[in-house]
């Protein structure tokens, strides 16, 4: 399998330095936690877990992750580490709101929202969600 990590100077698979993607239109691909209603994304998919799909978000594999799930289901200790990684491909995660994730407590009541994406189809994503 594959080694994903971050540090100060970047995020990594295997070694090599890896960047989200430049995708700027919404007709992109998509890993999307339960929506209610259809999006036009090109392709969705769902992996079982929060951290290794945003990793797949960092290396540019997918280029947005969406957990927008009613009540807030994800637990942030099952994103946090993938959530790093992402930041440091150049990735920008938030909630649904925009608001980033940085005040959040690390235990086991915490719950959120996602959305991830690059810089330039982030603003769009959380237009179409609203």
């Amino acid at each position: 399998g594959d080694e994903y990590y971050a540090d100060s100077s970047g995020a990594y698979r295997n070694g090599e330095r890896i960047e989200v993607s430049d995708v700027e239109q919404l007709y992109c691909n998509a890993i999307i936690y339960y929506p209610d209603r259809k999006f036009p994304f090109k392709r969705m998919r769902i992996f079982g877990s929060a951290a290794t799909e945003l990793c797949f978000f960092a290396d540019g594999s997918f280029d947005c992750f969406l957990d927008i799930r009613p009540g807030k289901m994800l637990r942030i200790y099952d994103a946090a580490a993938g959530v790093f990684i992402a930041e440091k491909a150049g990735g920008k995660v938030t909630e649904l709101d925009g608001e980033s994730l940085g005040n959040k407590k690390f235990d086991m009541q915490e719950r959120l929202n996602i959305v991830a994406a690059n810089e330039k189809l982030h603003p769009k994503l959380l237009e179409l969600i609203k």
